[in-house]
């Protein structure tokens, strides 16, 4: 017959914005069309609303998993709390012991028990090889590695003086002659 575009183009050329405009059309025929012609909707706008307020308050609740871990997070942490408590009910019912050594001893039980914060790993990459770094990661190069050492080490260092020895230090001692002050 004709190739496929002649075909699209003749199927393209017979719609157009006037088709359904006919002239002398009974008034219940015009309705009927306009009716039928829509495409159906299979729900209403208030069943979508209570569709989608159901999935709201799905997505609001946390997962079953994270839920759970959470929930054992917690009973192993009032565990450690109440052996801490009975711990620090033994100490204080001593009474051989001073009460400044026990609020000691009872301030380092609850240092023990508490959680704490991990703190940044430091991963350094090295010259063609990846790293894969996560989280709780910091991604550094050899270079930032030796830099941040050497900033720790002189934030330690500061105020402090090593032993002076040799020839010319006169640190604690008093030269022939001069008396000491």
């Amino acid at each position: 017959m004709l190739t496929k575009k002649q075909r699209e183009q003749m199927l393209d050329d017979a719609y157009n914005k006037y088709m359904f405009h006919d002239e002398g059309l009974p008034k219940w025929f015009l309705d009927e069309e306009k009716r039928h012609r829509q495409p159906i909707k299979p729900v209403t706008k208030e069943e979508i609303a209570a569709m989608r307020a159901q999935f709201k308050e799905i997505d609001a609740r946390p997962a079953k998993k994270v839920a759970e871990a959470k929930a054992r997070k917690k009973r192993v942490a009032l565990r450690k709390l109440e052996k801490v408590r009975k711990k620090a009910n033994s100490i204080s019912d001593q009474a051989d012991i001073s009460d400044r050594s026990k609020t000691k001893m009872i301030e380092q039980l609850y240092k023990k028990a508490t959680p704490k914060k991990p703190e940044k790993e430091y991963v350094v990459a090295k010259k063609g090889v990846q790293v894969k770094a996560g989280k709780g990661k910091v991604l550094v190069d050899r270079r930032m590695k030796k830099d941040t050492r050497k900033h720790g080490m002189s934030k330690q260092a500061k105020g402090k003086k090593g032993k002076q020895k040799g020839k010319g230090s006169m640190k604690g001692k008093v030269k022939k002659g001069n008396k000491a002050p």
